[in-house]
């Protein structure tokens, strides 16, 4: 696209794992004997627009499922349940834009749709969130540049990883402040 300056890729996937983790009777700790599927769609756009304006973007449909599960096995799931810690959707973007030859400002987001922290009784799950992130260069010669990103700009309240037992919250608006060197 655009003379070759942008391209898409796209990927169709499907996956199947056997002895899967599983729940054993034993409560925090799992056992191997289930089946799970994991299919989906991956589509990816990058490239330059114009000669000082670079995108990225990318989007992920994941249909995970537990296609078979061990017999008899206390608290291990039911087919048909969604696989837990994997969002059903996710998609990032980035731009950057070159204003001057020294100065470069850009800016994206990323999201996950929910996610399961558990796929057997009691359901637990976390909300899917967005974040949005901003960034501006200046290159004080050949050599230097300095660098400021603004990450999560809303201070979005988010999980980042989900267990069974426990979260990890996602950072906070966080700000960096970079001076770079290359010879």
């Amino acid at each position: 696209w655009f003379g070759g300056k942008l391209s898409t890729t796209a990927a169709l996937f499907r996956i199947e794992k056997e002895n899967a983790r599983v729940p054993s009777a034993t409560p925090n700790v799992n056992t191997l004997g289930g089946t799970q599927r994991s299919q989906g769609v991956d589509v990816n756009v990058t490239g330059a627009i114009t000669d000082r304006w670079q995108v990225m973007a990318g989007y992920v449909y994941l249909d995970g499922t537990v296609t078979a599960s061990p017999v008899g096995v206390a608290g291990a799931p039911a087919v048909g349940a969604p696989l837990p810690y994997a969002p059903q959707g996710a998609a990032s973007f980035w731009t950057s834009y070159m204003i001057t030859n020294d100065i470069q400002v850009g800016g994206g987001g990323q999201h996950q749709s929910m996610r399961f922290a558990t796929n057997t009784a009691p359901i637990k799950w976390v909300p899917g969130f967005w974040t949005f992130d901003a960034m501006a260069k200046y290159n004080l010669s050949e050599h230097l540049a300095l660098k400021a990103n603004l990450n999560n700009i809303t201070n979005k309240y988010y999980f980042d990883a989900i267990h069974q037992q426990h979260i990890i919250p996602g950072a906070g608006r966080t700000a960096l402040f970079t001076i770079s060197a290359n010879y």
